[in-house]
Order: structure tokens, then C-alpha cells, then sequence
């Protein structure tokens, strides 16, 4: 997981994270985006932030949990309901509420 920043005079600050096990839903991945940007706390007006997820792996790889929580089934399922509504209806169609200020 990358975080970077450009500030308002362009100067450019990356930092990087692991995430704790391999990820396939955006929270985990959103969850480790804001934790980076917390650690840095951006003291100056920022122009740019950037994400990247890395390095990909196929599903087959992945190594499953045996403890995993019910409810992650669920977060897949409601993913692929929302991937479908974007799919049909634009990017615009539905985001999280959390993201509309």
C-alpha cells in the first residue's frame, strides 16, 4: 500500500505500508490509505493524493482464513451489487455516504 502527496509547491511525499493479509474489498484498503494519511498529517495545502494497491495477486494464490468472519461474504456480495449498479447506470450512480460533504 503506497500513499502519495503533492503539495501546493509540488513537493512530493510517499509512504508505504503493508496491509496485515491480502485484501479484495476497498474497506481494508481504504482503512490502510487513511491510517498512512494520519501518520503523515499534512501540515500545508495538498493538491494531489494518490493510492496504490500492490502487488496484485489471482485469487488462487490467496491464502484464506479459517477465522474469517461471516460477514465478509456479505461485503463481497454488496460489492459486486454495487460494481453492477456502475457498471449499468456510471461511476456517478451510487458512492459511499461517508463521501459526500
Amino acid at each position: 500500500m503506497t500513499l502519495k502527496l503533492r503539495y501546493d509547491n509540488f513537493a512530493t511525499l510517499t509512504r508505504s505500508a503493508p496491509l496485515a493479509e491480502p485484501a479484495d474489498l476497498t474497506e481494508p484498503i481504504y482503512q490502510a490509505a487513511c491510517a498512512l494519511l494520519h501518520k503523515v498529517k499534512p501540515a500545508r495545502p495538498v493538491r494531489l493524493i494518490g493510492v496504490t494497491a500492490g502487488p496484485l495477486l489471482p485469487i488462487a494464490d490467496r491464502q484464506f482464513n479459517l477465522f474469517e468472519q461471516a460477514h465478509t461474504e456479505k461485503r463481497r456480495q454488496l460489492a459486486a451489487a454495487v460494481d453492477a449498479v456502475k457498471v449499468r447506470f456510471g461511476d456517478g450512480a451510487i458512492t459511499r455516504a461517508r463521501l459526500k460533504r
